[in-house]
């Protein structure tokens, strides 16, 4: 099964639509909720939960790019850990929905 991950705007119409028709068609689909989101947010809540509800795995960017570099002992991993830890937090604007549904994320360690 081939993987896709989505972000994009408007959570409720264009992110939400692709990800049906992806799952649809038998993609295992991947939702960073801290990279999507929509003017309202009753609109992006509900959109999360439909997508999950329909099979989409709803997750963070960061853990994303964890899971793909799989293997902690790589070069690639600990340069992009470097990366994300010298870099700022800025919350996004869904960042309350998102811990109170799927929880704060913390730092990982060993992946």
């Amino acid at each position: 099964m081939e993987q896709v991950v989505i972000c994009g705007i408007e959570s409720h119409v264009c992110v939400q639509q692709t990800v049906l028709d992806l799952l649809a068609n038998n993609f295992q689909v991947d939702v960073a909720a801290d990279a999507i989101t929509s003017r309202k947010d009753l609109d992006y809540r509900i959109a999360l939960d439909r997508m999950r509800s329909h099979g989409a795995e709803i997750t963070t960017s960061e853990s994303i790019l964890f899971e793909f570099l799989v293997d902690s002992d790589t070069e690639e991993f600990k340069e992009v850990s470097k990366i994300i830890n010298k870099s700022s937090f800025i919350p996004y604007k869904n960042q309350s929905f998102v811990e109170s549904h799927f929880g704060k994320q913390g730092k990982s360690g060993s992946q």
